[in-house]
């Protein structure tokens, strides 16, 4: 099975709000790939680092999001006719240390839900950024 390069990394606008965040916190990341928007803002497509643009919005990749994210998160695709098809990331065992992701945990699968695995880690890491559960710094 070929997975296309735009299934394995996470796609523009979860890009660009990871992006945002990363900016606004000084947080430094660096990606294998980049999307590029072009000059007018209408298209996209994919670079590699060494076609990398000045303005470019990184384009996270599975196994990138992996590491940025929790040690007790994984990702599955969804069985149940209600997420048939989806990705969801989530934590593992109720032994997570950290009791504030454990009240989270609940939640999370509601917010992760996505076509690809890549935006589905995408949507997680979001959201732990966004409610302070992790700083990446």
């Amino acid at each position: 099975m070929n997975l296309p390069l735009t299934s394995q990394v996470c796609s523009l606008p979860i890009s660009q709000e990871i992006d945002r965040l990363h900016k606004e916190r000084g947080i430094e990341m660096e990606s294998h790939f980049w999307w590029w928007t072009g000059d007018s803002g209408n298209g996209q497509s994919l670079h590699n680092e060494k076609h990398r643009f000045y303005d470019n919005t990184p384009a996270y990749t599975v196994s990138e999001l992996g590491e940025m994210l929790h040690p007790h998160s994984y990702s599955i695709k969804g069985q149940s006719e209600k997420v048939k098809d989806k990705w969801i990331c989530r934590f593992w065992g109720e032994s997570t240390q950290d009791a504030i992701l454990r009240e989270h945990k609940a939640t999370i699968g509601n917010v992760t839900r996505a076509e690809t695995e890549a935006d589905a880690r995408g949507l997680m890491y979001l959201h732990l950024l966004k409610n302070n559960l992790i700083t990446n710094t």
